[in-house]
């Protein structure tokens, strides 16, 4: 059953009224003027939506009824009731929200027809907020849908990158161990045989394979922590010297030499400084070890 608020300061409309939209199926709610009518809206909270108010009115206009319904709960349809001399008031009470405006003396056939009206309007924002939470429900559903087929996407190409980087480590492994045999075998022979010049070549070979494997573990051991990089203003060309003179010792060891050519005019950049320098402590490392085979 359809519940119903009429308010209107003369009794007897609001018993005649009352006595017809009974009678058509309705749940009627009378008030005899806008304050309790207010106050009933308010009370029945939501399950009040359709209301049919007088414009003139002593205390509360109908109008000012209109706005503060309207103010609590936009989607209740209101019918208003004007006199014949009264248009300008009920023209305003479109620009407020009004669903309908209906003359004095009311007419039950007008009423009805404004009724019915004001149901299918309430009707269709139904749907609407329906079809509205549907799709946003749906909206969340491929959202998150999507959002899974990301991580899964990412956790393949993870294990991807991981066995990228396992197959790259055991031929790397491999190497270093080809290496360490080489040298173990030179000296071995060297000293059977009585050559010191080959047991020195030889044991060079250890010890550079040695310094690979700790260069390799310190690596593995840097790159399981998570980093978050830290940007600060700083001199790409400071970063370069700063790498080739750490990188110095070891090139001298092995005989290689590290030459440098920046661009004087280079300006300072929002860079990541102790990052761009392990990786290029790494490159130069690569580089000079690259230079030995």
């Amino acid at each position: 059953m359809t519940k119903l608020l009429i308010i209107d300061d003369e009794p007897a409309i609001l018993e005649v009224l009352d006595i017809f939209l009974t009678s058509e199926g309705y749940e009627v709610i009378t008030a005899e003027n806008g304050k309790q009518g207010l106050e009933s809206f308010e009370k029945e909270g939501g399950d009040l939506n359709l209301v049919i108010t007088d414009i003139k009115m002593p205390e509360i206009e109908g109008l000012e009824v209109l706005r503060r319904i309207k103010a609590i709960d936009k989607d209740t349809e209101v019918i208003v009731v004007t006199g014949h001399g009264d248009m300008d008031s009920a023209i305003e009470s479109l620009k407020y929200g009004a669903s309908d405006f209906i003359n004095k003396p009311v007419r039950f056939e007008v009423l009805t027809l404004a009724l019915d009206r004001a149901k299918q309007k309430i009707a269709m924002s139904r749907q609407l907020k329906d079809y509205t939470k549907n799709l946003e429900q749906k909206i969340e559903e491929r959202t998150l849908a999507l959002r899974q087929a990301q991580e899964e996407l990412m956790a393949s190409e993870r294990l991807a990158t991981i066995g990228e980087t396992v197959a790259g480590l055991a031929h790397y492994i491999k190497n270093i161990l080809t290496g360490l045999r080489g040298g173990m075998y030179m000296v071995d022979v060297g000293m059977a045989k009585g050559k010191p010049r080959m047991q020195q070549d030889g044991w060079g070979m250890v010890r550079r394979n040695i310094e690979k494997v700790s260069d390799l573990v310190l690596d593995l051991l840097k790159y399981s922590k998570e980093r978050v990089p830290e940007p600060t203003v700083c001199s790409p060309n400071k970063i370069v010297l700063e790498g080739v003179e750490l990188m110095k010792e070891k090139a001298a060891q092995h005989g290689v030499k590290l030459s440098t050519d920046l661009d004087p005019n280079l300006t300072d950049a929002f860079l990541d400084h102790n990052g761009i320098n392990d990786v290029l402590l790494n490159l130069i490392s690569n580089a000079i070890d690259a230079c030995l085979y």
